[in-house]
């Protein structure tokens, strides 16, 4: 069995941010692979490791392979880039990933439960329905049991424990695992390990128009109160 992971690059959060308005760039210039993305691969290559799964593929969408080579250090065997120069939506880029994953045999796919730039939690959701698999978001805990998965994931109540069938897509949540650091050799192997490059045109998607992008100013007030009683107040006041 094979696990496809999706991951996405993102600016790194660490990094201060400045806008022109339609597009937000970092002053270091600094990419990363998308955290959550990041801990479904770590996910997929466990698996791979307990023998659940023989062969971990990442897949992303954009114009550059910095994730996909970074998933590949951590220990995934391959890659797809679906390149695109264009800044995709949400909608563009699912359908972008439905359309190649309805000519690849796949079982499971693994995908972060949001993206840390957009936050929108919409494209695994999205490629899942396009598919007509079955779906399981936020997940704190995979177990493989034959043609049946186990996903655990927390809700208000507890802990929601949800049955799916191959094939499915599966989005994972932060307490699910920490992934690994790669050392310098993977790294290094990682730039030899096979890419496929996908040259592709994705749908046109005008139900979205981007008005304006603003960095929010930070609003912070702090103020040292000397007692509890003092503190009680103040909260009556603000609230």
């Amino acid at each position: 069995m094979q696990i496809y992971c999706l991951v996405k690059r993102v600016l790194d959060y660490q990094s201060k941010f400045v806008t022109d308005g339609k597009k937000v760039y970092s002053e270091s210039g600094k990419f990363i692979i998308n955290p959550f993305d990041e801990i479904a691969v770590e996910e997929a290559i466990r698996k791979k490791e307990q023998g659940i799964c023989s062969r971990v593929t990442v897949v992303s969408v954009g114009s550059d392979e910095q994730a996909i080579r970074y998933a590949m250090s951590m220990g995934a065997d391959d890659g797809v880039l679906l390149k695109c120069s264009e800044e995709l939506t949400s909608i563009q880029t699912s359908q972008v990933l439905v359309n190649y994953f309805k000519g690849v045999d796949f079982s499971v796919i693994f995908a972060g439960k949001q993206a840390i730039d957009t936050d929108s939690s919409q494209v695994a959701a999205r490629v899942a329905a396009g598919l007509g698999c079955s779906f399981a978001a936020y997940a704190s805990k995979i177990d493989f049991n034959g043609d049946e998965i186990v996903v655990e994931k927390e809700v208000d109540d507890g802990i929601e424990v949800v049955s799916l069938r191959k094939p499915c897509v599966i989005t994972v949540d932060l307490r699910l695992n920490t992934p690994r650091f790669p050392p310098l050799p993977a790294v290094l192997k990682a730039k030899q390990k096979p890419l496929e490059v996908i040259e592709i045109t994705p749908i046109i998607d005008d139900s979205i128009e981007l008005v304006n992008l603003e960095i929010p100013a930070k609003q912070r007030q702090r103020k040292l109160t000397q007692s509890v009683e003092e503190f009680v107040n103040e909260l009556k006041r603000i609230l």
